[in-house]
């Protein structure tokens, strides 16, 4: 050996396992931009279309529906002034003007109704689902350049997999066949079309490189940073979108967490404008805050992520409503238990990098604000939902690819079994989703359904009691209701709606009661949206049946302080003041309902009876 040949084999040898080593670190752009199958696109998209387009012969729902599309006079009839004020305005104490406007343009392409509103859930489900593939795709095909593994040609049926557990997991139903479930599918699907121009973007190696490429070309990124703040509009706990990133960068890609912050900077920024925007638009509820003190939201959050890991692998029991209030989480003490083993799983994916925690990482980062460690209305009612999975669910997805991809690496027979329990899998949760769906065709399936598997959900029984209301059967709806303040005495809109039952039989002393009750019940829990003035305005009606006038308009000027351009309280404080004697007030009143109700039958009979001469003595 000639001398100094061993120090520079020994130097040729140092240089290979740097290169190497940036090889990983760097994730190679050819294999992730590489041509993208259109068979495998329509296959994804058809796929998720056909499991879900039974949705379409579907009729709204009366949660949430009719207050948020049917009675919601920004959306029906839709307008342009209507849509500017979901802009402007939190509706129900929440912002999320995006999904407004598109209720809007599904009011004006189908005529209100529900058949469009329905297919533009499924719609957006296939562009997530396809989202869902590429992602996948994109970081499969770097982790096997990274780890060297063969063959990558299977990456896209890896993918194509995993975009369909994506798409036809059952727990994905509630967010696609609820049509106010367009706030997860529309975020939902923004969101994950960012993350999939975010990873396209020139992203690679250190602060100043990624400047330069990024000056050369901002195309990609400057569209994820647009498409991450439409999902922000949809729904504000899309703010946890750069964190999950954040972990999926650290973790599969293995990128330094400081230069993984720089990049997501400015969405961080985003992020927290909107939380103030979100913080400033909800009311605090102090009912929730003393059912949730500090001490019990890591045992809530801890209890929602078992539920959730649990209902990704066995999707049955499926239900808008599960009933878990915060008391009956925390007084389980099988909770201290999971606590402990999410801190422990948590610790373990933080030290041990790679695919695996990085699916973990990103699906809890999306959990994180609806996990119960801030307090939040929905959580009075159940700690956990369905369609809070729907984004969470790409981290599951990926899981499920990578575990696809490392089987093509077995023995040809190994393999086969493999794609063979893998599509037999598929094909139950298609069928299960098919049979989920079913439960969403109306109102009175959906709380049937409930109650039948969730029996001490009260929200359950009062919607299939004001389902029974909105048809027209007092009767059935009486004890229902009754049955859901038995299981939750301060709900308000039981007492609410049992008020109007009793008005309708004529005691109206009852129905007073009921609606202080409802009144009440709102003021604990702080609330002051639409519930409140429906109380006030049904509450002045009765109070005039009774001729306690100035109590009647106690009520309608604090209902019009709330909705000054409600043609209902409008009409209620003409008749009250037209009781009163005040004809030339009452006029003005009936007039200006009129404008917001034009050729209402009621108001223009009311005002020709005011019109009139007296009668003669």
């Amino acid at each position: 050996m000639r001398p100094g040949s061993g120090q520079r084999h020994k130097q040729t040898r140092q240089a290979a396992r740097s290169a190497g080593a940036h090889q990983r670190s760097a994730p190679p752009a050819r294999n992730a931009h590489s041509r993208i199958p259109t068979a495998a696109v329509l296959a994804v998209a058809i796929g998720a279309i056909l499991v879900h387009a039974q949705t379409v012969t579907f009729d709204f729902t009366n949660w949430d529906d009719d207050i948020n599309v049917t009675q919601n006079p920004y959306v029906t009839p839709p307008s342009w002034a209507g849509t500017m004020h979901h802009w402007t305005h939190a509706y129900r104490s929440l912002y999320v003007p995006l999904v407004y406007t598109t209720f809007a343009l599904d009011g004006l392409m189908g005529g209100g109704r529900p058949w469009a509103f329905h297919l533009t859930n499924v719609l957006l489900h296939a562009a997530a689902s396809i989202a869902v593939l590429l992602i996948v795709r994109m970081l499969l095909a770097e982790r096997a350049s990274a780890e060297a593994m063969t063959p990558q040609r299977w990456s896209w049926v890896s993918a194509g997999m995993a975009a369909l557990v994506f798409a036809w997991h059952p727990v994905q139903v509630e967010a696609v066949s609820w049509i106010t479930g367009r706030k997860d599918v529309l975020s939902g699907c923004l969101a994950l079309w960012a993350v999939w121009f975010y990873l396209r973007s020139p992203l690679f190696a250190g602060a100043d490189s990624f400047s330069r490429r990024l000056r050369a070309s901002p195309g990609p990124y400057a569209i994820a940073t647009g498409l991450f703040l439409l999902s922000l509009a949809a729904k504000p706990s899309a703010v946890a979108l750069p964190i999950g990133l954040l972990a999926m960068e650290w973790s599969l890609r293995r990128t330094s967490l400081s230069e993984a912050a720089r990049r997501l900077a400015p969405w961080f920024g985003l992020a927290a404008v909107w939380a103030v925007i979100t913080a400033l638009s909800q009311p605090a509820h102090p009912l929730l805050a003393a059912a949730s003190p500090f001490w019990k939201r890591p045992l809530i959050a801890a209890d929602a992520v078992w539920f959730y890991v649990r209902s990704l692998v066995w999707p049955l029991g499926l239900a808008p409503v599960y009933g878990r209030t915060p008391d009956l989480v925390a007084a389980n003490m099988g909770t201290i238990l999971g606590l402990v083993g999410l801190l422990v799983f948590v610790v373990s994916a933080l030290l041990v990098r790679g695919v695996w925690s990085a699916c973990a990482l990103f699906a809890l980062a999306l959990l994180m604000p609806v996990l119960g460690l801030t307090p939040f209305l929905f959580q009075y009612f159940s700690t956990v939902a369905d369609r809070y999975l729907y984004v969470p669910m790409l981290g599951f997805s990926l899981a499920s690819g990578a575990a696809l991809q490392a089987a093509w690496q077995w023995s040809r027979r190994w393999r086969l079994i493999a794609s063979a329990l893998v599509a037999v899998l598929l094909l139950l949760w298609a069928v299960l989703s098919i049979l989920q769906a079913r439960v969403w065709r109306d109102s009175f399936t959906l709380w049937e359904h409930n109650i039948r598997l969730y029996p001490r959900a009260a929200s359950a029984y009062h919607n299939l009691a004001n389902a029974h209301v909105l048809a027209g059967h007092d009767e059935p709806a009486y004890p229902l209701f009754e049955q859901a303040l038995t299981l939750d005495p301060d709900f308000g809109e039981s007492h609410n709606n049992l008020g109007l039952i009793e008005g309708r039989r004529g005691r109206h002393e009852q129905a007073i009661e009921r609606y202080r009750a409802a009144l009440a019940a709102y003021e604990r829990l702080n609330l002051r949206d639409t519930r409140v003035f429906e109380a006030r305005v049904n509450m002045s009606a009765s109070l005039l049946a009774l001729g306690r006038l100035d109590e009647a308009q106690d009520q309608l000027t604090a209902a019009l302080e709330m909705h000054p351009d409600s043609w209902q309280a409008l009409t209620n404080m003409g008749l009250v003041l037209a009781a009163k004697g005040e004809t030339t007030k009452a006029r003005e009143y009936l007039r200006k309902a009129l404008e917001y109700s034009p050729g209402n039958p009621k108001v223009l009979s009311e005002l020709e009876r005011l019109a009139a001469p007296p009668p003669r003595r």
